[in-house]
């Protein structure tokens, strides 16, 4: 699905664009992908994690252009300051639920550049129509996160015990949250 250009306001009076990721964004993209992943503990991939390559970077920006799946970046002044997914079921049994992904930049944190993006995959998953759920997960221990879930109306749904690898070794759990629209 392709997002609309948006114009967004920011808590500080800013704006930003929310736009669709196109193949020129790559570099800039994986660029944002190592700063995120070296910013914080609670992300996947970590900052001495491998990265993917410009051309797989590419054809993951291609892969989203689909009905199944929205991504929207988050532009301000010339960069990359968040960007997030809907990932709409595919399947009968699985039709009704939308899982999403939010990361934003360090530097953004407290902005209002996440709760737009909510605000915009919920809206996405409401126009779509069929979907009665939205799903995510994160970190046990992300309470910083987990405000902005529970704001934007996420309940923890279960949790996956010893999910997830620190840096230092030690296990940490995994929470699955659930908006019901």
């Amino acid at each position: 699905m392709k997002f609309e250009e948006k114009k967004i306001t920011l808590k500080d009076g800013t704006t930003v664009l929310f736009r669709s990721p196109t193949v020129d964004d790559a570099a800039a993209l994986l660029d944002f992908l190592r700063a995120i992943s070296s910013e914080t503990d609670f992300l996947m991939r970590r900052g001495n994690d491998t990265f993917p390559d410009i051309e797989s970077e590419k054809k993951w920006i291609k892969s989203g252009d689909t009905e199944n799946n929205l991504r929207i970046l988050c532009e301000k002044d010339g960069e990359i300051a968040g960007n997030c997914e809907i990932m709409f079921g595919t399947l009968f049994r699985t039709s009704h639920r939308a899982t999403l992904a939010i990361a934003v930049r360090k530097k953004y944190w407290g902005l209002g550049i996440g709760t737009a993006m909510f605000e915009e995959l919920e809206k996405a998953a409401r126009v779509r129509g069929g979907v009665t759920q939205i799903e995510l997960e994160c970190f046990a221990d992300n309470t910083r996160a987990q405000g902005l879930y529970k704001k934007m109306g996420f309940e923890l749904d279960y949790v996956h015990h010893d999910a997830l690898r620190l840096a230092d070794g030690t296990l940490t759990d995994e929470y699955g949250m659930v908006k019901k629209l």
